[in-house]
């Protein structure tokens, strides 16, 4: 059996040891004085944009004698973003020209025989509810309404376009311009 003695010596080593490494340890003392600095961040301000898709082609009509009015459907895309930062909603309308040939080979088909159909959004990111305006066959009208915005965001829009070409029509390519724009609120 072996027994062991501590020394005197030793036991002040440890000693020593201990209070080194607690001397090393920061100390959590209250201090004499403080001072507080402000922080800000500034978030800025950019802009409402819009943009469309560049053309629509309908598909051609074929002559044919019929009771009514022939027509054709397309979608047209819109993309909103809304990088304002703020809370006002917006609104995006849309206006279309007559329909006219180069060379004026027939009267115009009037704008009034496209009817503008707006769909809920295909697609939204951030803070912002969208509601759809209603069909019109007017010439103009409301693709719809932002509210609830919150921050910058976007808003996806699918349109359906139906063309109803009235049986007068004389053959020949017709075109139109079809305006899309938005308006803070």
């Amino acid at each position: 059996m072996t027994t062991r003695h501590i020394t005197r010596a030793a036991l002040i080593t440890v000693a020593s040891a201990a209070l080194v490494a607690t001397a090393s340890a920061p100390a959590l003392a209250v201090p004499d004085a403080s001072d507080t600095t402000a922080l800000t961040a500034t978030i800025g301000s950019g802009s409402l944009s819009i943009s469309s898709q560049a053309s629509v082609a309908f598909a051609a009509f074929t002559p044919s004698v019929y009771n009514g009015d022939g027509y054709e459907n397309e979608s047209f895309a819109t993309l909103v973003t809304d990088n304002r930062a703020g809370t006002s909603g917006y609104t995006v309308s849309w206006s279309v020209t007559d329909f006219t040939t180069s060379p004026s080979n027939g009267k115009p088909i009037p704008a009034n025989r496209l009817t503008v159909t707006p769909m809920p959004a295909n697609d939204t990111s951030g803070t912002v509810t969208w509601t759809a305006g209603s069909a019109s066959s007017s010439g103009s009208g409301v693709l719809g309404t932002a509210s609830n915005v919150s921050g910058v965001n976007a808003v996806e829009l699918i349109t359906d376009l139906e063309l109803r070409m009235p049986e007068s029509a004389l053959a020949g390519e017709y075109g139109a311009v079809l305006t899309v724009s938005v308006t803070g609120g």
